[in-house]
């Protein structure tokens, strides 16, 4: 491949396919040999899994991975919303849901795998469902899937570009983790009045949820259409982790009384807003404060409890309502809520120059891997 050339990516890989060794044979389980499957391929670079192999276990019903070697999702739920794509840097073994691409000669494993993962949106179009609903990548053409391949120098240069790139983002996720668990260890210590702000030293109270927050059931507020828009004038809010399912500009029943706590009864996660929103899950109550209390300040002591699930009824009235918390008076409250806001302001700036590192790269990918781009050859050294 000594000039730039768009080509088949079949004609320029080797295919492996995977598999899953006999379960019930000990011998086979428990090596030193990482297995890549579904849950363990979320990364650009894999090294490790949650279970791994022996030889005998590889030998017995899986396949080997070299360094180098693509790793692909080719059949999960995943597939529906996402592509997995990751580079093995050691040798690993893998099952049949995931395709193994080693590049040939003159194609650099780096540059192929962002190559891939630029073309993230194109090879999603590529998924189907099997009968069970489970997402299927249709192989075959994938390997008919053209790609631009550039001399080795060129591959090296855009690789290091786009490394670069990834290495700020890296850094960048690394410094919210370490936000975020600045703020929990605040929360811990603050919440529970294990150390005060300065010039406050009450006592704390003892009382029920219920007697802090009032609760509605949002049942007049249920969006019946499940058509959402991807931006509109109202996020509809569902139970669950998934919070936001998207947005609608529907006027009817917006619920604009905020800002509010809303509350799962299912799982008792809890989300602060404070914007106007519609509800589609009957499951979640919408919390408000009673007279003298701080909102945010309850949000963040939500965060911080052991919810006691009881007969798992749902319901706030009965089973979360009547637990009992401590919390001091309300200037104190005021004081708490300040500085974990201070805080969440931090992560949430962090989270904004994460997101826009994350656009730069994948703009860079977009424009690098495709040649539309070329990056300058510095001058040899006279």
């Amino acid at each position: 491949m000594n000039a730039s050339r768009t080509v088949p990516l079949t004609s320029v890989t080797t295919w492996l396919s995977g598999g899953t060794p006999d379960r019930m044979n000990d011998s086979y389980w428990g090596g030193e040999i990482p297995w890549i499957s579904a849950a363990t391929l979320k990364r650009s670079r894999i090294d490790d899994s949650d279970q791994y192999l022996t030889e005998a276990g590889v030998r017995g019903g899986s396949k080997m991975a070299p360094a180098g070697a693509i790793l692909i999702l080719v059949r999960g739920m995943a597939l529906h919303r996402e592509t997995r794509i990751g580079m093995a840097t050691r040798p690993v073994s893998f099952n049949q849901d995931i395709k193994a691409l080693i590049p040939k000669s003159g194609l650099l494993p780096d540059f192929l795998l962002y190559s891939l993962q630029a073309r993230s949106k194109r090879i999603l179009d590529l998924v189907s469902s099997a009968g069970s609903g489970t997402g299927v990548l249709n192989t075959q053409l994938l390997q008919r899937l053209k790609i631009w391949i550039p001399d080795e120098q060129a591959q090296r240069r855009i690789v290091a570009a786009i490394d670069a790139a990834e290495s700020y983002v890296a850094t960048l996720e690394r410094l919210v983790v370490k936000k975020q668990a600045i703020k929990k260890g605040m929360m811990q210590q603050l919440l529970t009045g294990k150390v005060r702000i300065q010039s406050f030293s009450g006592s704390w109270r003892s009382q029920r949820l219920s007697e802090l927050l009032a609760y509605e059931q949002p049942g007049r507020y249920l969006v019946a259409t499940s058509a959402y828009l991807k931006r509109g004038l109202y996020p509809v809010l569902t139970a669950g982790k998934t919070f936001i399912l998207g947005y609608t500009d529907e006027t009817k029943g917006v619920y604009r009384d905020s800002p509010a706590i809303i509350f799962d009864d299912f799982t008792t996660s809890s989300q602060y807003v404070d914007f106007a929103f519609k509800v589609q899950s009957s499951a979640i109550k919408i919390l408000t404060p009673r007279s003298d209390v701080n909102l945010r300040f309850m949000y963040e002591l939500m965060q911080v409890l052991d919810f006691q699930l009881g007969n798992h009824k749902r319901y706030w009235i009965s089973e979360y309502g009547p637990q009992m918390v401590q919390v001091p008076e309300r200037p104190e409250q005021d004081a708490i809520a300040s500085v974990l806001a201070d805080a969440d302001a931090e992560v949430n700036l962090l989270h904004q120059r994460l997101s826009k590192a994350k656009d730069i790269k994948r703009g860079m990918m977009q424009e690098l891997i495709t040649g539309r781009t070329c990056l300058p050859v510095r001058a040899a050294a006279a």
